[in-house]
């Protein structure tokens, strides 16, 4: 299978005065930009055969087998993206901000998507997982009647909806910050659910699956480096930590 890693958009505040580099991506670890970690994980998984990345000027050094400059939006560097493979039945996509990703976790992550046979498969990991792993990290987790569960950074696409449906998708995408809107279309009593911890995992695939018209599926994995993304400084702080105890390499 193909990838596309986006590494697109500027760096947040604190991270940018934290490490002076106006891209997350080029956030140097151990002497190398933190995408370079990512791109090596993809490459040395046995289900990776090439790796697109879409990002700024500059990281022609990461080991990227396509390098495709950067848009404006996320979507766009989706798109950006997919051009770079335009005959791939499916693509998986991930983003360049989770540098203690394992070929291990791609292989997992993958090849169980592969059976799902959806349009959108999206990995998801256990809090009590996740934090058994990197305990003390804050991350986001929802609540659902399987347990509470943060969302990772992969996603296996199929490349022929995302296109047909391009324009449906960014509209739901442009409903992110407009919670009204979004929970008058999944409809208010799945929001209450979803609030009070009681929706289940079936519950919000079938809602997501009508919400883009397609079939959605979240995959639990009990691989939390997917999910560990570099978004503040004491997530870099905790990856460095990571480095140390890895003696300078991930696994």
């Amino acid at each position: 299978m193909n990838v596309v890693v986006l590494a697109g958009g500027r760096n947040r505040d604190s991270l940018y005065e934290a490490t002076g580099a106006a891209n997350k991506a080029l956030i140097k670890l151990a002497d190398k930009p933190m995408a370079e970690y990512v791109v090596s994980a993809l490459k040395r998984s046995r289900q990776v055969e090439r790796v697109a990345l879409v990002g700024p000027a500059g990281m022609d050094s990461v080991g990227a087998d396509i390098m495709l400059p950067d848009k404006p939006t996320l979507l766009e560097n989706v798109n950006q993206g997919m051009t770079a493979f335009p005959n791939d039945e499916y693509l998986l996509v991930a983003t360049a901000d989770i540098p203690l990703l394992t070929p291990r976790a791609v292989d997992d992550f993958v090849g169980r998507a592969q059976r799902l046979e959806a349009d959108i498969v999206y990995p998801i990991v256990s809090r009590a997982v996740s934090e058994n792993r990197f305990p003390g990290q804050k991350r986001t987790y929802v609540r659902l009647r399987e347990g509470a569960f943060t969302g990772g950074n992969l996603m296996l696409v199929h490349s022929r909806f995302i296109r047909q449906q391009q324009a449906l998708i960014e509209q739901v995408y442009a409903m992110r910050k407009q919670p009204l809107k979004l929970a008058g279309i999944l409809g208010f009593s799945l929001v209450l659910r979803l609030v009070l911890g009681l929706a289940g995992l079936p519950e919000v695939e079938q809602a997501a699956g009508r919400l883009i018209r397609g079939k959605a599926k979240a995959m639990v994995t009990t691989f939390p480096e997917v999910a560990f993304d570099v978004d503040k400084p004491s997530d870099l702080e905790a990856v460095k930590v990571e480095f140390f105890r890895l003696g300078g390499r991930i696994q």
